[in-house]
């Protein structure tokens, strides 16, 4: 049997005139996507660059600007400058270039979100200048303060008349140390706090349910927890580490292009990490450090860069030939960078060591590095003796052998030969009469063991936190050399 097969289709003069007007409808459709595309309308979005000329797809609800709220009428005590907003740029990033906080700036500008456009401009308000302005009508006077220079915990808590123990709860704080142009909670007088559920914060465990907080600066994305210090500023910490990005890149002679990731600890790592203040998983794009109100300005500049170092020569220079390297290239880029603080020179520590016959072998694949709080002079006898190569044949040449470990091709001579003349450098450098090498030693070793023991039975109770504090301003008076302070401290902490 013959089997019916399909001929040609046959429309009538209607279904021609139906099909032609949707092929028209598709073409207009393509045309408008083409439009968007090639033509971006402005628009706002939360915590995103300024787009390029072919943006990715945001879902946005208006094509134009809303009216903006009242605001304060704003004066200024000098003259700002006037900035027009490029490609790539964020607020953040034009903050940090004018050494200005995202606050200052949104301000200054009546802005309500972070969002900013190419071609905008912005009045960008002196440095360290709040704009004068009056609420606007209906609106509570803000209940955050915004850290000055000189600023301490005790001098705010005076100012607002309430007790440091609730200006640290109130901010999840463990110490007393507030970076400039930091943001923190002012708690009403009398305010009380919920009693605080102490959790250690991940390191190697899941690290998105830990830091379910984010902050995407452009270059990095800031990860950090609710209800801890990080949370009430990541801003600020967003800015230390483009502080230490724009060091590393300006010392290196290299701009480093990867996004990567950093992790924000607001309380002490999980076991058997407790006395750690910082790792890097380089690999990943990631860093971790911690932010807790410890240390001092000085030290978590450090502790931002030293981090970073890892990650930056990692990807920039290839995986390191050594921890040694590794490390002692850290160090001496985290010392340079907070040169100019009270933090004792690592050539003068080492010198002391060499000095009291304690100066560890670099070039010994026993030695270890588990973190500063147990192996200081590990750390900076390695940094020292980088920061030796570096003075002696150049940062170039640290480059070369970063990755391939070849001493011998790149400086002519062999380690054990370099750290011979190294420590032959050190026992021409001139020690202060007011250090005592053995002392020194000593202080360290009492340091590394009452963290041991403390960090032992550890929990985070109320009574563990004030110890805690006290061996943390012992720990900042040994690295800037204040052995009798650091004492005193140590007897507290007990």
């Amino acid at each position: 049997m013959k089997q019916k097969g399909l001929g040609a289709v046959r429309l009538s003069p209607i279904q021609w005139a139906i099909l032609g007007i949707l092929l028209a409808l598709l073409v207009l459709v393509f045309a408008l996507l083409i439009w968007i595309i090639k033509f971006p309308p402005p628009f706002k979005g939360e915590g995103l660059p300024a787009p390029s000329s072919t943006p990715p797809a945001l879902a946005v609800s208006a094509t134009s600007f809303p009216e903006p709220s009242p605001t304060a009428q704003v004066a200024f005590t000098t003259t700002p400058t006037v900035y027009t907003v490029q490609q790539g740029d964020t607020l953040l990033a034009i903050a940090f270039k004018f050494n200005v906080s995202v606050e200052e700036i949104k301000a200054a500008n009546a802005l309500t979100s972070d969002i900013i456009f190419i071609g905008q401009t912005l009045v960008i308000p002196a440095s360290g200048e709040l704009p004068i302005a009056s609420p606007p009508p209906g609106t509570l006077t803000s209940d955050r303060y915004m850290a000055q220079n000189g600023d301490t915990l005790e001098s705010i808590a005076l100012k607002y008349g309430i007790s440091e123990n609730d200006l640290r709860s109130a901010n999840f704080m463990a110490g007393d140390t507030l970076l400039e142009g930091q943001f923190i909670q002012i708690p009403l007088p009398g305010q009380e706090f919920p009693p605080r559920t102490w959790r250690f914060s991940t390191i190697d465990g899941d690290i998105n349910k830990g830091y379910p907080l984010s902050l995407d600066t452009g270059r990095f994305t800031l990860h950090y927890q609710p209800d801890t210090f990080p949370a009430q500023d990541p801003e600020a910490l967003a800015r230390l580490e483009l502080n230490a990005l724009a060091f590393l890149e300006s010392r290196l002679g290299l701009t480093f292009s990867y996004p990567f990731d950093i992790y924000v600890a607001g309380t002490n790592f999980e076991a058997p990490n407790l006395a750690l203040r910082g790792r890097g998983t380089s690999v990943l794009f990631r860093t971790f450090f911690l932010h807790d109100g410890t240390g001092n300005p000085d030290d978590q500049l450090y502790l931002a860069t030293h981090e970073l170092t890892h990650l930056v020569t990692w990807h920039s220079f290839g995986s390191p030939s050594s921890t040694m390297l590794s490390e002692g290239t850290a160090v001496y880029l985290g010392m340079e960078h907070i040169a100019q603080s009270e933090h004792l020179p690592i050539e003068i520590f080492c010198a002391a060591y060499l000095q009291a016959s304690s100066l560890p072998s670099i070039s010994s694949s026993q030695t270890t590095y588990l973190g500063h709080i147990n192996d200081l002079q590990n750390y900076y006898a390695a940094g020292c003796f980088v920061k030796y190569l570096v003075d002696t044949y150049g940062i170039g040449s640290l480059k070369l052998v970063y990755h391939d470990g070849s001493y011998v091709n790149v400086y002519g001579k062999d380690l054990y030969a370099l750290e011979a003349d190294w420590r032959a450098y050190l026992a021409t450098v001139q020690i202060p009469e007011t250090l005592n090498p053995l002392d020194l030693v000593g202080a360290v070793n009492d340091l590394q063991n009452s963290y041991a023991s403390f960090f032992s039975s550890f929990t985070g109770n109320p009574a563990q936190m004030e110890s805690y504090r006290t061996l943390d301003k012992a720990r900042i008076a040994l690295l800037e050399g204040r052995l009798a302070d650091m004492r005193t401290f140590l007897e507290k902490s007990k």
